[in-house]
């Protein structure tokens, strides 16, 4: 008899003193009865002497007296009561998902808790055991955080395969606002992904891709427009990621999707304003700069409007506008090469030598 009662009282240290889940018993209000040092030390912050007789709520206000400055130092012990209650009240086994704040930090429990019987059978108290998994639920919040961007965020994931076409093997839910196709028409179709690239820039697309590709790159980008299922054109920047074979061959073709309408339109628009006269919307003098190096042009005509200044000082500024605008515009329907370079200077390049219309117009009016 001495024997078994060494062996239980080594086995009882051992758990006590070693074993890392948290292990308690309580009586029927709460007050501990046993507790081994994993939850002495880890949550509530004492040793396995003192905490018989004493409850969480003990430990709890004990430890947030020591630190006045933040009242949410440590709340786990009022959270846990309930469970211990429901654990009474039914009298089964039950597993719960405890948190709250441990040291100041938040920190969730796995618990699993039991009713406790006297050997007559009557009850006297909860059993339990706890293991700390806020290392678990981060993860899982952080994994969760990822399939929430995945499937609503504005950045679609895609897998291609390397065949000709470009078959879609796998993409994120998300897709319908990029293709304005249903995720699941795509599912498990292989449809094929060059069936969406506008046609204007497939060539470019196909033949950078087949560059990077014959480079071995791991990684590269590419704007192009997409037209979408209800024919809406817009800009995306594609980012790919590719794995390859042993004998250099694509294994893998991934990478996400963004919508870059927003942000192509942007630049155009600055573009657009830092070469374009407001007044008149012709090419301004920055333009004739630019057009007369890369273009390099035959001729070039410069012009004003002869005493313009009277007309602005006797007329105002906004009938001034309006000849401005009006002149614009006979350059406009002439189909002139024409240019607003200063108030009422304008100028008009020859590029080329032909007999066609424009030329013919041009030359009719003595501009070139």
């Amino acid at each position: 008899m001495r024997h078994k009662n060494s062996i239980e009282e080594n086995f009882l240290e051992l758990i006590t003193e070693h074993f890392p889940d948290m292990l308690w018993v309580k009586d029927l209000h709460g007050r501990y009865l046993y507790a081994n040092r994993a939850i002495c030390e880890n949550l509530l912050m004492t040793d396995t002497e003192e905490v018989i007789g004493k409850t969480d709520i003990f430990f709890a206000k004990r430890e947030r007296e020591s630190h006045p400055e933040n009242s949410q130092w440590h709340t786990f012990g009022e959270l846990c009561l309930n469970s211990d209650e429901i654990v009474l009240q039914y009298e089964e086994t039950m597993a719960f998902e405890e948190y709250g704040n441990v040291r100041g930090e938040h920190t969730y429990l796995e618990v699993h808790k039991a009713p406790l019987y006297d050997k007559d059978g009557k009850l006297i108290g909860t059993i339990g055991s706890g293991r700390n998994i806020t290392a678990q639920k981060k993860t899982e919040r952080a994994i969760t955080a990822m399939n929430n961007l995945a499937s609503t965020g504005p950045v679609v994931l895609f897998e291609w395969l390397p065949q000709n076409g470009w078959p879609i093997k796998n993409v994120s839910r998300n897709v319908a606002g990029l293709l304005g196709v249903e995720y699941e028409e795509i599912e498990d179709a292989n449809m094929p992904f060059v069936q969406f690239i506008h046609p204007e820039d497939l060539a470019e697309v196909a033949e950078d891709a087949a560059e990077y590709f014959l480079k071995k790159a791991t990684s590269f980008s590419q704007d192009y427009r997409i037209i979408k299922r209800n024919k809406d054109v817009i800009w995306v920047r594609d980012f790919t990621v590719v794995e390859y074979e042993g004998n250099g061959e694509v294994a893998s073709i991934k990478g996400y999707l963004l919508d870059n309408t927003a942000k192509v339109n942007a630049q155009e628009e600055i573009k657009r304003l830092n070469y374009t006269d407001i007044l008149t919307e012709l090419p301004n003098r920055r333009k004739i700069q630019q057009d007369l190096i890369k273009k390099k042009p035959h001729a070039c005509i410069v012009f004003n409007i002869d005493k313009f200044r009277e007309i602005n000082d006797f007329f105002g500024v906004k009938a001034a506008d309006s000849i401005l605008t009006q002149v614009a515009q006979w350059f406009m329907d002439m189909h002139i090469n024409a240019y607003r370079i200063g108030g009422d200077e304008f100028a008009a390049l020859r590029l080329y030598l032909h007999k066609g219309t424009k030329c013919a117009t041009v030359l009719k009016y003595g501009l070139i």
